[in-house]
């Protein structure tokens, strides 16, 4: 899947927020898409926040502050391995005549569905956003999952609050809930409707 994700090229909907991105007129890029794909993109990338993780980057199961990023082509063989700097830890720890505390196996940084990407973005943009959105664009997802739902409907109420614009693009009609935050339902697809945005 890593190596999948390393090979793919950036779509057309990548390309547009990258332009809205470079003009300022992209606050944040809030995805559930763990391909790391708006790397590709250097002005996206600035602006994204992942909310499910990274496929790129490995962390100990002990210690998350130990984090590594990987190639593509090493991650089966990293997954689950030792985490080095437990290794040296432990190891300088043992050498001073101190019991060993153990070292941890390195993990996909993934977020589970079910938990809260609250404190992936942290409070602190979660602050901005809500002070500075005037306009969302719930795009490719069908906020099936209880906490990207719920930030995506603060969201677009922050939004209207400001007389913002709140638009819908999927192929699938949003959920009930969501009918009276948005202005605009666009059904088809995502690329679809960046071509004719850019046009």
């Amino acid at each position: 899947m890593g190596t999948c994700a390393s090979q793919a090229d950036p779509t057309k909907f990548h390309h547009l927020l990258n332009c809205f991105a470079g003009t300022d007129r992209l606050l944040c890029n809030l995805t559930q898409n763990i391909d790391c794909l708006e790397d590709k993109l250097p002005l996206l990338s600035s602006k994204t926040v992942q909310l499910h993780g990274r496929l790129d980057t490995l962390v100990c199961q002990r210690r998350s502050s130990h984090a590594f990023q990987v190639a593509p082509e090493d991650f089966q063989a990293r997954i689950m391995s030792p985490c080095p700097d437990c290794e040296t830890v432990d190891k300088e720890r043992v050498q001073m005549g101190k019991r060993s505390h153990g070292v941890g196996v390195l993990q996909s940084k993934i977020l589970l569905y079910g938990a809260g990407p609250e404190s992936v973005i942290g409070d602190k943009l979660l602050d901005e956003l809500f002070q500075k959105v005037d306009a969302v664009i719930i795009a490719g997802t069908r906020l099936q999952i209880k906490s990207p739902n719920r930030l995506a409907a603060e969201l677009c109420r922050a939004a209207k609050w400001r007389n913002g614009l709140t638009v819908w693009v999927n192929k699938e009609r949003p959920p009930r809930e969501f009918e009276s935050l948005l202005d605009y339902v666009a059904l088809g697809d995502c690329d679809e409707f960046a071509s004719l945005i850019a046009a």
